[in-house]
């Protein structure tokens, strides 16, 4: 038996706050009505099943019926990013997005990451490197759908809301699913990528292009689309995309390390079926952190009090010099 309170509206369905009554466990409760036509929740339990165990992904306790919902009991999280931005007046410090998980050990140790790496980025572009060495793209990364742990994990970054996920290769075979064209945008307008905005069949390529959105998002305060009316109808979602065509990657880019830049532009330069260079990714993140003297430590002081955070290097800053290009690896390109 649960107490239960409800949280949020997602993509699909709706999720609660349950308390177990025995074990006292607190638990986030997906719910979906049974008469849809396909169960999406369904779906999305099955991609959790699949991701069981990696690095960001809660843990699903529960999936089944019961008075008409399908239900789905998951581990409770914290605050997405999304509300911690808007908690901390939607200013991010540089140091706090490369700090957001650098105490994130089992990252550390899995990916050979030196001591001091920068894991906002390392974490949230190996959670994604897992789910897609598991064959399945996210199709939706936003703010809101990024959130942080809880207790003894509260730097821990997760990944949620997988309702929107679909294999982009067979799990057997390795073959790459095919590249179909006019297709339905998927996601959030604000955080899709290009391609996706012109019907192209999403990849992996697209998962880290939302990411790359969102950390701009972060370190910007707002992207230049953020402005145009919600996404509701293909006029909007046409607007968007021609603004995120319009907008040079500089200018897109200007307030932040060259990095910034260098990741987005390389994202955007895959091909369909293109491995990404995860590990090019991590260096690439790996320099700005050192070169900009941030230091070590949890990126956020509780999330209910002072509103802290590491202070070193603010955003807003200009960035300029191309030591990105001059002194990082080369990504390497190839598909698996």
């Amino acid at each position: 038996m649960c107490r239960v309170e409800r949280l949020t509206k997602a993509i699909i369905g709706t999720v609660h706050h349950g308390i177990n009554v025995v074990s006292k466990l607190d638990v986030a409760i997906k719910l979906e009505a049974t008469d849809t036509e396909y169960s999406h929740l369904e779906h999305e339990y099955q991609v959790y099943r699949n991701l069981a165990g990696g690095i960001g992904i809660p843990t699903v306790y529960w999936f089944g019926s019961e008075c008409g919902r399908d239900v789905m009991v998951l581990e409770h999280l914290g605050p997405s990013l999304g509300n911690l931005f808007d908690r901390y007046h939607r200013k991010f410090t540089l140091s706090t997005v490369l700090l957001l998980a650098n105490q994130l050990v089992s990252v550390r140790d899995c990916f050979n990451c030196k001591e001091g790496a920068p894991l906002i980025l390392t974490t949230q572009i190996s959670c994604i490197e897992y789910v897609h060495s598991r064959h399945f793209i996210h199709g939706d990364i936003k703010p809101s759908n990024i959130l942080m742990g809880v207790g003894d994990h509260d730097d821990q970054v997760y990944m949620i809301d997988f309702g929107l996920a679909t294999r982009y290769r067979d799990p057997k075979t390795r073959l790459h699913i095919p590249c179909e064209t006019n297709c339905d945008i998927t996601g959030t307008a604000s955080y899709a990528s290009i391609n996706n905005h012109r019907g192209i069949s999403p990849s992996r390529r697209d998962d880290l292009e939302s990411i790359a959105y969102v950390l701009l998002f972060f370190m910007r305060g707002s992207l230049p689309w953020h402005g145009i009316e919600p996404a509701v109808n293909d006029q909007q979602r046409d607007t968007i995309l021609q603004t995120k065509l319009n907008t040079p990657v500089e200018i897109l880019c200007s307030t932040c390390p060259i990095e910034f830049n260098v990741f987005l532009s390389y994202v955007r330069t895959l091909s369909f079926e293109d491995k990404p260079d995860y590990a090019y990714i991590r260096k690439l993140f790996r320099d700005v952190f050192v070169r900009e003297g941030c230091h070590q430590g949890h990126p956020f002081v509780g999330y209910n009090g002072a509103n802290k955070q590491n202070p070193t290097v603010r955003t807003g800053t200009k960035y300029s010099g191309s030591r990105a290009k001059e002194r990082g690896a080369q990504p390497t390109s190839g598909r698996m």
